[in-house]
């Protein structure tokens, strides 16, 4: 029989145990899933690095598709900027198409980007803040943010924008919830993350009233957002090395959705070709 760590005491149980018989947890194997939770969410690899790094390959990748189509921006940097027939392709956010059955939209268009400018922008800024945090709240919770934040920044912005892309929406939650950690943290190191995380939104309030084409209502409503969850997560879990299994099943719940929207996108491009 194989052996199984409950989550909570440390206790081997049973892999289809319905309680753990030292704490009284239910279900503390999860059907033999935690070795696995272990692996996905290990302290070695950096979610928000390889987010970063996965964003690069998706705008090279839509790049490459764009010029061997014809439907590049223009000349010049926008030489390598996709068309707005191929960033729809790909899972731009169109209105009109997320109100004909692409729900998923709201999901794929945070992996895409409009410009050389705008993917160098929004990848600086994830690798300056997402490993931060990754740190307090964990890979699990910074990966629900993301995507939480970045699908309520553009529902924020359907009835005001109808075609949008970019992750920065996903971005402000995460300094969004650098501000919810610095009031639930409290003291001087809670203030000063609080004040770093209202520094980023005004650079990025006059960032977005500045420049033209800006989805300002995906930044403040991802802003949102992620301070909600930041207020709402637990960041004493991470006391304990670990995060909770309610938390890292959530994050699998989410990597499903991605990749489910990344496959409705491809399937919907193909048989539209058609």
């Amino acid at each position: 029989m194989t052996a199984y760590v409950c989550g909570r005491c440390g206790s081997l149980v049973e892999r289809d145990a319905r309680r753990c018989v030292s704490c009284g947890r239910p279900w503390p194997a999860l059907f033999g899933l935690r070795p696995a939770l272990d692996r996905v969410f290990s302290p070695h690899v950096s979610f928000a690095k390889t987010l970063a790094l996965t964003l690069v390959v998706i705008y090279l990748a839509m790049t490459l598709v764009a010029q061997k189509t014809g439907d590049v921006a223009g000349g010049g940097l926008e030489r390598f900027t996709a068309g707005p027939l191929t960033l729809v392709r790909f899972g731009a956010m169109y209105d009109k198409l997320f109100y004909a059955g692409d729900w998923w939209r709201p999901i794929t268009a945070c992996l895409l980007h409009a410009g050389v400018l705008h993917v160098l922008f929004n990848v600086v800024a994830l690798f300056q803040i997402g490993p931060l945090i990754e740190y307090i709240y964990g890979p699990a919770r910074f990966t629900v943010m993301f995507l939480a934040s970045g699908v309520a920044g553009y529902l924020a912005g359907l009835p005001f924008l109808a075609f949008t892309v970019g992750a920065s929406g996903a971005i402000c939650g995460m300094v969004g919830a650098l501000i919810g950690y610095g009031y639930q943290r409290g003291g001087a190191y809670g203030e000063a993350a609080r004040r770093q995380g209202i520094q980023w939104l005004i650079y990025v309030a006059l960032f977005g009233f500045l420049v033209p084409g800006v989805n300002n209502y995906a930044h403040f409503g991802g802003a949102a957002a992620g301070y909600l969850l930041g207020r709402v997560f637990d960041i004493r879990q991470m006391n304990r090395g670990r995060e909770s299994d309610g938390a890292r099943l959530a994050a699998l719940v989410c990597m499903a959705l991605v990749l489910a929207a990344c496959g409705l996108a491809a399937y919907s491009t193909l048989t539209t070709d058609r």
